[in-house]
């Protein structure tokens, strides 16, 4: 069995900048180069590199789908955009990759970053509060879409217990290992281990319609439930 810990990549800093000005964005090579921020948008974050092996790079964009004043959040858009004589146009999108700005739990806003890296497409999110909880997702383009490729999960509080997961697609497998840890006199020690590996079905799970439906297992040896999709009723 490959060891979970080699894999599990889940960014726990809190690191973004809201409301980066357009030429700030825009102004990587000429100020010609104009972003169309959709009505009612607000840019979160950004980053530009090359996602599809072509000449020229992308530009993907987080947005806040609109004004919070309710205290509740606002919807997170990611649009990734070609340029296209001078322009940025937009490209593919999803509304579904991200939480909303207020799903961070006691944290706030869950968003942690976004990157291009070697063609991949990464996205972190953390949040929680005794309870910790962080993700990374990994989308590569394939033909007409980006796909999920690589998925990381974590969740746990210090001194009871912690449960990691990794997913891949291309080995079409799923990993988990969840620790048990005692804390007396401020040592701590890992009590036990759960650890286990399975097959997960061959899945091909888009950028756009990442929670169109519900994914979830129990994995086989201990019962850990693993969730990789909330499903359309979560979104």
């Amino acid at each position: 069995m490959r060891f979970i810990s080699k894999h599990i990549s889940i960014r726990m800093e809190h690191s973004w900048v809201v409301g980066i000005s357009l030429l700030l964005i825009a102004g990587f090579e000429a100020s010609a180069q104009q972003l169309p921020i959709p009505s009612g948008h607000s840019v979160v974050d950004s980053v530009r590199g090359d996602l599809d092996g072509r000449a020229g790079s992308e530009l993907a964009v987080v947005y806040n789908t609109r004004v919070d004043s309710t205290g509740e959040g606002s919807p997170r858009r990611v649009v990734i955009y070609r340029l296209h004589k001078g322009r940025w146009k937009p490209w593919k999108q999803s509304d579904q990759a991200l939480f909303g700005s207020a799903d961070g739990g006691m944290r706030g806003d869950p968003f942690s970053g976004i990157e291009i890296t070697n063609r991949n497409l990464l996205l972190y999110q953390d949040g929680g509060s005794q309870w910790r909880w962080g993700q990374t997702e990994v989308y590569r383009f394939d033909k007409d879409d980006f796909y999920l490729v690589e998925y990381s999960d974590y969740f746990g509080k210090a001194c009871e217990d912690s449960t990691a997961v990794f997913y891949s697609q291309s080995a079409d497998r799923i990993s988990v290992l969840r620790l048990y840890e005692d804390c007396t006199d401020e040592v701590s020690a890992i009590s036990s281990r759960e650890e286990e590996e399975f097959g997960a079905g061959n899945l091909r799970i888009s950028f756009a319609g990442r929670q169109e439906r519900k994914i979830f297992w129990r994995s086989p040896r201990y019962g850990i439930l693993i969730s990789l999709a909330r499903g359309p009723e979560e979104n």
